[in-house]
């Protein structure tokens, strides 16, 4: 009991010093100059694969999720193609995911926190709300991850996939050019659109994704919430900075928006694709219920006019009123088609990864459709692999950038690893590893 009493009260105090140090801080470093504005998947100038050594790299994942969109998906994704050898999920109001995860191999794998009931949904970061919750979740799991042998611990929610379009060992190589002390690794974000057609599960079926961040109607277009990241746990007294970013130790002097520990992932080496509102149904429970909060605590709409958010909460508040339901359901469905649809006339089927610059979108071959594949031992990664073992060789159209994957896609972590040796790429944040060009 005792322990019990001081580990919350060491938890309330780190929400106290939070909410202090972001109260009232601006940006000291601009970021903006350093987060490109379309966020392209596009090979660099120059790859060089040399050997580099055998440092092993074991990624974990932290996690909270409510009445997820196909998690399983989500769970196999991330172990099977990233190898995540461990998830920390913090599960709220949805028991029934209890049967799921406490079945082989997720039963191994997976440290799940079930939390249910009503809880402070009050705007202020101080208060035990979703953000402070989420704050309290991946702070807890930190040292666990280290005392696991977790060395790289990824951040994201569970309508968010993390996506290497040259196979996951070229993520590794990257990350060894990472300079000691640098607690903050950041992956940018695309943001999925769904065929018209319908879909089931976004993961295996959304090949169509914006690139341009100020086109997004989630996250992604403020450079400060570009993306999600991994922590380095080799780092003293790692913390997570927001729902976005860790930050170091030395840093905890230093306000909100100081990314001087932040390496910026180049997008052909990884990005984080996010699935938001895929689901139509999902999309107006979430922002009816978004709707009723705001009104019960008299919050004043935080949103820009016309944006994605502004006008979710708008159209889904009438759908509260059974003197418009009928129309207010319609003029819903209208609005989540103009936000979520991918458009019309693409080329079918889409089998690499292909970057639209004009249209302000790029197709990539549903990540996640080959899972099945990979369990029978194909390559999980865009292009497939051929009879030789290895994989197709860029090409290019008039239209688009085009190329798939050329490493090797499996990453056995007790063998040397492959580096690769970028030329002509611009500079991600932070000093740059041992050995750069």
């Amino acid at each position: 009991m005792a322990e019990d009493e001081a580990r919350s009260a060491a938890i309330h105090q780190i929400l106290i010093d939070e909410k202090a140090r972001l109260e009232g801080l601006v940006l000291q470093q601009d970021l903006s100059r350093h987060v490109p504005q379309d966020v392209l998947i596009e090979p660099p100038s120059t790859v060089e694969v040399v050997h580099y050594g055998s440092n092993p790299v074991c990624f974990g994942l932290v996690c909270m999720t409510k009445s997820p969109h196909r998690l399983e998906t989500w769970l196999r994704f991330h172990a099977e193609i990233l190898h995540v050898m461990k998830f920390w999920l913090r599960v709220e109001d949805t028991p029934a995911l209890e049967e799921l995860l406490s079945k082989p191999p997720w039963a191994t794998l997976v440290t799940a926190i079930y939390s249910s009931g009503t809880r402070d949904f009050g705007l202020n970061f101080g208060g035990v709300n979703a953000t402070g919750r989420q704050y309290m979740h991946v702070t807890e799991t930190i040292p666990r991850a280290r005392a696991a042998g977790v060395t790289h611990l990824l951040h994201i929610d569970d309508d968010e996939l993390l996506y290497c379009p040259h196979g996951v060992k070229a993520l590794v190589c990257e990350l060894q050019r990472v300079a000691d002390g640098v607690a903050d690794v950041h992956a940018l974000a695309l943001e999925a659109l769904v065929p018209r057609g319908g879909c089931e599960d976004a993961f295996t079926e959304a090949r169509v994704f914006r690139h341009k961040r100020s086109a997004y109607g989630s996250y992604g277009s403020a450079a400060g919430s570009a993306g999600k990241s991994f922590g380095v746990i080799a780092v003293d007294n790692l913390t997570c900075d927001g729902p976005h970013h860790f930050r170091a130790g030395w840093q905890s002097l230093a306000p909100r928006g100081d990314f001087s520990s932040t390496y910026l992932l180049p997008p052909c080496i990884a990005v984080v694709l996010h699935y938001e509102s895929c689901d139509y149904i999902r999309w107006k429970t979430k922002f009816t219920e978004l709707a009723r909060r705001h009104a019960e605590v008299g919050g004043t709409l935080l949103f820009p006019p016309g944006s994605f958010y502004a006008e979710s909460l708008s159209v889904c508040s009438q759908l509260q009123q059974p003197i418009t339901e009928g129309a207010a359901e319609r003029e819903a469905a209208e609005l989540w088609g103009k936000w979520k649809h991918e458009p019309q006339g693409l080329p079918l089927p889409i089998t690499t990864t292909c970057v639209w610059h004009n249209e302000g979108i790029t197709l990539i071959p549903p990540p996640a459709a080959s899972l099945t594949a990979a369990l029978k031992g194909a390559c999980p990664d865009v292009g497939g692999i051929g009879e030789d073992g290895k994989h197709g060789d860029s090409s290019e159209c008039n239209r688009c950038t085009t190329f798939v994957c050329a490493l090797p896609s499996r990453l056995e972590h007790s063998t040397p690893i492959l580096r690769t040796r970028r030329i002509g790429f611009p500079a991600a944040l932070g000093n740059r590893g041992v050995g750069d060009a």
